[in-house]
């Protein structure tokens, strides 16, 4: 939202100044001011707004809230989706000896992720591990709990939420921004517990 701040305060500043001139214009009583010398279109300082009853007044709010509920509802839907995928891998890891908060999949593919809102839990699959070398799996590790340090699974999930308001031309590469500087302040993490910028790179 902060990145697109150049674009929807000024749209949102200019809307509140004109929208109460707008509605008295349309409604002949959704003017901000009726008290001095009739209807006049622009914003009072001397008096408090003043609220429309026309049922209009109450509509074109709703024209622009309920399709924002709605996006809001199918990116749920989606995010809800992907949990129970992930509560799934959660269920199929097993213990491990690489700390708290890691658990080990049997599985081919390699794989090192973090998962989870409340409680993010790290997944390293056994492909992985049986690739890598042990300083290797140090510097992923260390990525992997400076995400859970960060708490970048929650703030993913805010990003994503908020994202499917815009349009997808503006979301997608500015999701993509957000995830890649999240990846580089986690290298960056990495790199400072675990053999510096080279062992991670």
């Amino acid at each position: 939202a902060w990145l697109q701040a150049r674009v929807w305060v000024p749209a949102v500043l200019v809307l509140a100044a004109f929208l109460p001139g707008v509605l008295g214009a349309l409604l002949g009583s959704g003017d901000h001011c009726l008290l001095h010398g009739g209807h006049h279109h622009h914003l009072c300082v001397l008096h408090l707004p003043h609220a429309s009853s026309s049922t209009l007044a109450w509509l074109l709010p709703l024209g622009l809230v309920l399709p924002a509920l709605a996006l809001l509802l199918v990116c749920a839907r989606r995010v809800l989706r992907e949990r129970r995928l992930t509560g799934a891998l959660v269920g199929l890891g097993r213990r491990s000896e690489l700390g708290r908060g890691v658990l080990v999949l049997d599985q081919d593919v390699p794989l090192a992720v973090t998962v989870g809102w409340r409680r993010p839990v790290i997944l390293l699959s056994t492909g992985l591990i049986g690739r890598i070398s042990s300083s290797t799996l140090e510097v992923v590790l260390a990525h992997e709990r400076a995400h859970v340090l960060r708490a970048d699974t929650r703030l993913a999930l805010i990003d994503r939420l908020a994202a499917s308001l815009m349009p997808a031309s503006v979301a997608i590469p500015l999701l993509e921004k957000i995830s890649l500087a999240r990846e580089q302040a986690c290298d960056a993490a990495a790199a400072e517990s675990a053999g510096g910028p080279l062992a991670v790179a």
